[in-house]
C-alpha cells in the first residue's frame, strides 16, 4: 500500500481513538451523586488529557509519530478506565454501570489491538477494528449517559 494512504489510515484511526474518549467504572456502594460526581472528574481529567494528544497528533509529521502518539493516548484511557473501574458503585445501578464497564474495556482492547496493527502494517484488520470503535464509542457513550456519569459518556459534565 502506498505510504500516503497508510498516513491516512494512521489518521483516520488516531481520529477514532482520541475522539473515544474515556468512560468506565467499578464496583462498592454510594450514591448515585456521589458516583456521578467522582466518575466525571475522573472523565474530565483522562479527557482533557486526550484531548491535549489530539492537538499533538495534529502536529505529527510521520504516520509512525503519529502511531505512538496513539499508543500513549490508548495507555492513558486503559489508566482512566483502571481509576473508574474502582469506584463505588451506587447498588441500584450496580448492573447498569458493570454493562457500561464491560463494553469500555472492550473498547479499550480493541484501541490496543489497533496500535498493534497499526505498528505491524496489518492495515486491513485495522480498518475494520475502525468501524468496530466506532460503534462501540456510541454504545459506551450512551451505557454511561444513562446512569448520568455525563462527561464519560457524550453528554456534558454533571459536575
Amino acid at each position: 500500500m502506498l505510504p500516503k494512504r497508510r498516513s491516512a489510515l494512521v489518521a483516520s484511526a488516531a481520529c477514532v481513538a482520541l475522539a473515544t474518549g474515556l468512560a468506565g467504572c467499578g464496583g462498592g456502594g454510594t450514591t448515585k451523586a456521589a458516583f456521578d460526581k467522582r466518575a466525571d472528574k475522573i472523565c474530565t481529567t483522562y479527557n482533557a488529557k486526550l484531548n491535549s494528544m489530539t492537538s499533538q497528533l495534529s502536529g505529527s509529521s510521520s504516520a509512525t509519530q503519529a502511531v505512538r502518539i496513539l499508543d500513549k493516548a490508548v495507555g492513558e484511557a486503559e489508566q482512566g478506565t483502571n481509576k473508574l473501574k474502582s469506584l463505588p458503585r451506587p447498588s441500584a445501578q450496580s448492573g447498569k454501570i458493570g454493562q457500561a464497564v464491560s463494553a469500555e474495556q472492550h473498547l479499550v482492547g480493541d484501541l490496543k489491538s489497533l496500535v498493534t496493527d497499526l505498528k505491524t502494517n496489518n492495515e486491513s484488520k485495522a480498518r475494520s477494528l475502525v468501524a468496530g470503535i466506532t460503534s462501540a464509542k456510541s454504545t459506551v457513550y450512551k451505557d454511561f449517559d444513562a446512569v448520568g456519569a455525563k462527561a464519560c459518556g457524550g453528554g456534558s459534565s454533571a459536575s
